[in-house]
């Protein structure tokens, strides 16, 4: 069962909570992040309830601060979801030529949000760091550019090639020797 291209684009609008223009709205751009890697705990409760309700993200957890004065604390997480993470593939690159209603954005660009979100506290690492959660996109990113290089944007397809794979990984991302002709065919 395949889902329609409608239904894909009404699940492409809520990842990024139904924003108008998803790169301006640093929450949006957590929604898109939160949907591939773990980025940690958001710090706000209208935060929490925002991506709960509008977006993908379920609450886990919830309870009153020991000190009441402070907001609740509520934990969200976003499930593994094949459809939402291709969706949010798609964000992540330039080259999925607006299917879905997605114009996405460089891989960089999305470091760049990434790092925004911690520096700015929207959200926190619960454990471990940050960068932990930027080596984790890293990982989707190497696998990204081989899924656009084999799969032409179907989103259908996730395995890619391991050899490929790590391959891209040790080499910082980029196809260096002859087994470039392999991997990045050239136009």
């Amino acid at each position: 069962n395949q889902l329609d291209n409608t239904k894909l684009s009404t699940f492409a609008k809520r990842l990024v909570l139904s924003s108008n223009n998803y790169k301006e709205d640093n929450l949006a751009c957590f929604s898109v992040l939160g949907s591939r890697v773990q980025m940690g705990i958001l710090e706000r409760f209208d935060d929490c309830s925002s991506v709960v309700s509008n977006g993908y993200a379920c609450l886990v957890n919830f309870g009153m601060q020991e000190n009441k004065k402070l907001s609740p604390s509520a934990y969200v997480n976003f499930m593994p979801d094949p459809a939402i993470a291709a969706l949010a593939m798609c964000y992540m690159t330039t080259n999925c030529g607006g299917k879905y209603g997605i114009v996405g954005s460089p891989r960089n660009w999305w470091v760049k949000k990434a790092t925004e979100a911690f520096k700015s506290r929207l959200c926190r690492p619960e454990k471990g760091n940050a960068g932990e959660v930027f080596v984790a996109l890293y990982l989707l990113f190497c696998g990204d550019i081989l899924r656009e290089q084999h799969n032409e944007q179907d989103l259908s397809t996730f395995s890619v090639p391991l050899q490929d794979w790590v391959h891209l990984l040790t080499t910082g991302g980029e196809a260096t020797n002859k087994h470039e002709e392999e991997i990045r065919p050239r136009k």
